[in-house]
């Protein structure tokens, strides 16, 4: 798995467990919740139960995606790098 250091902007190559996360990094204060998840469940995990499968059979296969593929990896990799960009 690929690592971003958010101290020092670099990413690096290594196993789930020498690696840490932020937990609750999407969640939010609402009118209802002092914590609420609505951003992870509603959003982002639709788009991410979709795009894995296809990143897997990519990975497997060694052939390209098709064209109803592309648009679900096109959504998929711009969520995630717009998740990192400038923090």
């Amino acid at each position: 798995m690929w690592v971003l250091d958010f101290h020092t902007k670099e990413s690096y190559r290594t196993t789930p467990t020498n690696a840490a996360c932020i937990g609750g990094f999407y969640t939010v204060k609402t009118v209802d919740k002092q914590e609420d998840y609505i951003i992870e469940q509603k959003l982002l995990a639709p788009i991410e139960s979709v795009g894995e499968p296809i990143i897997s059979k990519i990975a497997q296969t060694k052939h390209l995606p098709t064209a109803k593929e592309w648009g679900v990896l096109a959504n998929f990799v711009a969520l995630t790098a717009g998740s990192f960009t400038g923090r």
